[in-house]
């Protein structure tokens, strides 16, 4: 009999003093780790199988509290200790990456337009640390994966692009008189939000909102 079969076998016959049950998910973890990327359970325990004596081993209750969570976990003497592993550091770089990229992009873009790029900068440092928030209040609970997130993402830029281009209009050709034209406004913003949009969506595939 295949191992994933009786593995199956014994989770399934194994009785939980909490009532806990398989969920039919069996995750070979021979390198140590495993990820269960879809509709992950907000309380769980983690049964562990040992193919060579048939031993099983389970863990505490435990508490998802992202929905990228991570656990780590460690086998002392029979006894399984999982603990949550919170990676606040990735998270401020990941931030701090996303922010000043796009002022790179936006200023940088300002100054090739002609534009002073203090008005520029700091309606963006307010519309971006509003994105990230918002950004990791949906990863935080939905993840940042799939054809949602991405248009999520896409709706918030666009209503960035509404309120930075209501910004400019009145703004820009107040504070750089050599560029009056509205329409010159308008483009810029929509570049400026198009390169930074493309730029975010290309970096959450490389560094992902976790």
């Amino acid at each position: 009999m295949p191992a994933s079969t009786r593995a199956a076998y014994a989770m399934a016959a194994y009785e939980d003093p909490d009532g806990y049950y398989l969920l039919n998910e069996i995750f070979y973890c021979k390198d140590g780790s495993f990820t269960w990327g879809y509709m992950p359970p907000d309380t769980f325990k983690v049964l562990l199988w040992f193919p060579d004596t048939g031993e099983l081993v389970c863990s505490e209750s435990l508490n998802r509290f992202a929905f990228a969570s991570v656990f780590q976990g460690t086998l002392s003497d029979g006894v399984l200790k999982v603990v949550p592993v919170r990676n606040v550091l990735g998270h401020i770089l990941s931030f701090l990456v996303r922010l000043i990229l796009t002022l790179v992009i936006e200023v940088g873009l300002a100054f090739l337009f002609g534009y002073d790029f203090w008005p520029v900068l700091k309606i963006n440092l307010i519309t971006q640390i509003g994105l990230n928030i918002a950004l990791a209040l949906y990863v935080h609970s939905s993840g940042s994966g799939g054809f949602i997130f991405f248009t999520i993402y896409l709706m918030m830029e666009l209503f960035i692009f509404l309120v930075e281009w209501g910004y400019y209009h009145g703004r820009l050709p107040e504070t750089n008189p050599e560029h009056p034209g509205k329409f010159r406004v308008f483009l810029y913003a929509l570049l400026a939000n198009a390169l930074s949009f493309g730029a975010g969506i290309l970096l959450s595939m490389i560094w992902p909102l976790s």
